[in-house]
């Protein structure tokens, strides 16, 4: 099947160029592979062909070198080689070129295409690049037409035109090109536009350079050399654009412009990131006109750079202003975000700082008002009004590398204090979280809840309680942070309290000092007061050092350690019975019942609890494998009363029904008998006037028996016992 497809393996093949042909007779390969493995693929069926043909090729070099060294006919090695006189439809294709060493390892060939390949050529990452579709894209009428139409838009090549850099356009044209690359490549897109013109006009560079250099070289017009790429002609309007300025080397390595944009670079400073962001839109954001209005607009929002303004701590306020200036840069980014914005706004900052850094340096210097430097910032004036935002405090250095401040809020900062966790976990929401109102509530509620700070209270161990009283708070915060969880509260109370402590520490260490009273420290923390409730909370003892870095605790709960004594095996056992408790379960019937059976045993003399034990013991294991009957009850009854009034014979006639009540006609021979309950049994028993029916109730008298449990009473209900296994 392999032999009948010469597009795959025939080099001068009309069809090995072909790519769709190709495709579909590996299709056909892979179909009959699947028959011995269902999970074939056209790498598969690569890896399988690679392997037949390496191994033929070694049997055909194991055959020339036996011939090559002389030996006669008779000693001619021999193929062992199964499949070797059916593979050798493939002695052209593998048969080395004169002159030519075959390649000494064969697997490097496993995975490639089966082609001989006449020179050990480097293949370059342009031949890679232009080669597409080679059955079409190195057809000279294709590439003809695709030049001619990116010759058409001098926005992708010619620097000086008007839209080089207008970005829309450029996108425009670059589509176009990408449904003509279609034709060939279904799966084109822009990146493989960029790489095959990069590829031609790499091709065009190097032919234009060897042209320059036999100029050079003195030698006349008639050895001149003379391109030999077909399309020379057709890229020489890039001429322009390719050739070298004075002065200025062209660049040695051709391929590192591969995925670049194809313009001449006159120098080779360093791109900054500043000059990165402030390339939203070259067309339209380097258009003063538009920039003047940006600029203008931003000036009227001074919650974005003014510091001393009323709203420049309240968030709504401020992401509404941006959402204005996010509409603004829209007309030029469609994608605009309020990253892109503070990227844009840092840019122009960033640059007015360098050009006042250069001016106030100028008068530094000694120099006279007609040596002060002049800003060439266009926009130097329209941002004056940042001037004091700017200007650093006395004494201040500013910062060396403004590119730090890049994506930061754009604030002068008067000092290098270092902000720590609890100034980013405080900041909840600044426009409400600062209100003193709100914190004033939020204290007044978390006051409110001493299972929550006070150690001594009864509630601070219990949970439940606890959860409760953080579930409070948390509704409280979701007034001001809608995603507020109990991690959320305890990160503002951790937060609260460890201010309170610095304040706290200050103002006693004020007093340690020896200082007199009225340089007792006060403290600034406007909630000082409010949060005085946990001062015996936050007291430290006698003897015991404060915590010297407050962040430690700030994830913690928040409670006093008085010592660092040993957990012992009591507490713990304690803790253990304390949850088992809290997780004990509902009391059901069994528990009520058992409580009231425990009482009255209590009420009972220690001989008559030994036989009582005996008895419950026996009736309970009976009950067990259910055994027992209502006529065992009576039976039971009759041991208690020598006088025998009720027998199991007479009961046994008269079975219980499952009604609450014991609805049965009573024997003529049983009328007006009495019926004897010991004591303990008639206040717990349901052998009672209230669980008869008024027939039975009218003819038998229930009395209680206040007779005592004797030995005797034992051995008739041991008979009983023996009785009923006999029943059963």
């Amino acid at each position: 099947m392999y032999k009948s497809l010469p597009s795959l393996w025939q080099v001068k093949s009309k069809d090995y160029c072909n790519r769709i042909k190709k495709n579909h007779d590996y299709a056909t390969l892979i179909e009959k592979l699947k028959e011995v493995d269902p999970d074939a693929t056209k790498d598969t069926v690569i890896k399988k062909i690679s392997s037949l043909r390496a191994q033929y090729r070694r049997e055909s070099k194991k055959k020339r070198d036996s011939l090559k060294s002389g030996a006669g006919a008779e000693d001619e090695y021999v193929p062992t080689l199964w499949c070797y006189d059916l593979l050798c439809f493939l002695k052209d294709q593998e048969e080395p070129l004169a002159g030519v060493t075959t390649m000494q390892d064969e697997k490097t060939n496993t995975f490639e295409e089966f082609t001989v390949r006449p020179s050990k050529r480097k293949f370059s990452e342009e031949d890679t690049l232009i080669k597409i579709d080679n059955s079409k894209m190195d057809n000279k009428k294709f590439l003809s037409e695709f030049i001619e139409m990116y010759k058409s838009f001098p926005s992708l090549w010619q620097v000086k035109s008007k839209d080089y850099c207008n970005r829309i356009k450029k996108n425009n044209d670059y589509a176009t090109l990408i449904e003509k690359l279609k034709e060939v490549d279904p799966d084109a897109t822009k990146d493989s536009v960029i790489k095959k013109i990069s590829s031609l006009r790499a091709q065009y560079r190097r032919e234009s350079k060897k042209k320059r250099d036999s100029l050079k070289s003195g030698a006349g017009a008639e050895d001149e050399y003379i391109p030999t790429l077909w399309c020379y002609d057709l890229l020489c309007f890039l001429k322009d654009q390719e050739e070298p300025l004075a002065g200025v080397t062209t660049m040695q390595d051709e391929k590192t412009n591969t995925f670049e944009e194809f313009t001449v670079r006159p120098s080779k400073r360093k791109v900054s990131e500043e000059d990165t962001l402030i390339k939203i839109d070259n067309s339209k954001m380097d258009n003063k006109k538009f920039l003047s209005e940006f600029i203008e607009m931003y000036k009227s929002l001074p919650s974005l750079w003014q510091v001393k303004s009323k709203d420049y701590c309240n968030r709504i306020k401020k992401n509404h202003d941006y959402a204005t200036l996010i509409e603004k840069l829209k007309e030029v980014d469609p994608d605009a975000t309020k990253d892109t914005v503070i990227k844009k706004i840092s840019s122009l900052r960033a640059q007015y700082r360098r050009e006042s850094k250069k001016k106030r340096d100028s008068l530094k210097s000694g120099a006279g008002a007609e040596d002060e430097y002049v800003p060439t910032l266009w926009c130097y004036d329209l941002l004056c009004f940042l001037k004091d935002q700017e200007e650093p405090l006395a004494g201040v250095t500013t910062m060396q590398d403004e590119k730090t401040n890049t994506f930061e809020e754009f604030t002068v900062r008067p000092s290098k204090r270092k902000f720590s966790e609890e100034d980013t976990l405080i900041k909840i929401d600044n426009s409400k979280m600062d209100n003193k109102k709100f914190l004033s509530e939020f204290i007044e509620m978390y006051k409110s809840f001493p299972s929550l700070w006070q150690v001594k209270s009864k509630d601070y161990c219990n949970r439940i309680k606890k959860n409760n009283d953080y579930a409070t708070l948390i509704e409280k915060l979701k007034e001001v942070d809608p995603d507020a969880t109990k991690d959320s509260v305890i990160k503002k109370i951790s937060s609260l309290r460890a201010q309170y402590r610095r304040e706290s520490k200050k103002k006693r260490d004020s007093l340690k000092s020896g200082a007199g009273a009225e340089d007792e420290y006060i403290p600034t923390l406007w909630c000082y007061d409010l949060l005085c409730f946990l001062k015996d909370q936050e007291e430290p003892l006698a003897g015991v050092t404060t915590m010297q870095d407050e962040k430690t605790n700030t994830f913690e709960e928040f409670t006093v350690r008085p010592s660092k004594r040993k957990v012992s095996e009591e507490d713990t056992l304690i803790k253990i019975a304390c949850e088992r408790l809290a997780n004990s379960r509902e009391p059901t019937e069994g528990d009520s019942l058992g409580q009231s059976w425990a009482s009255q045993y209590s009420e009972m003399e220690a001989s008559q609890k030994t036989i009582a034990r005996k008895i419950i013991s026996d009736v309970l294991f009976q009950g067990c494998f259910g055994a027992l009957e209502f006529r065992h009850a009576i039976q039971i009854q009759n041991v208690f009363n020598p006088s025998q009034i009720l027998t199991p014979n007479v009961i046994s006639q008269y079975p219980m029904r499952t009604s609450t009540q014991l609805n049965y006609a009573v024997p003529q021979h049983m009328q007006n008998y009495t019926i004897r309950v010991p004591t303990p049994l008639s206040s717990g028993s349901s052998i009672n006037s209230s669980r008869m029916s008024p027939q039975v109730t009218q003819n038998v008298r229930i009395v209680e028996d206040t007779s005592s449990i004797n030995s005797s009473s034992v051995e008739n209900l041991q008979n009983l016992f023996a009785s009923f296994e006999t029943d059963e």
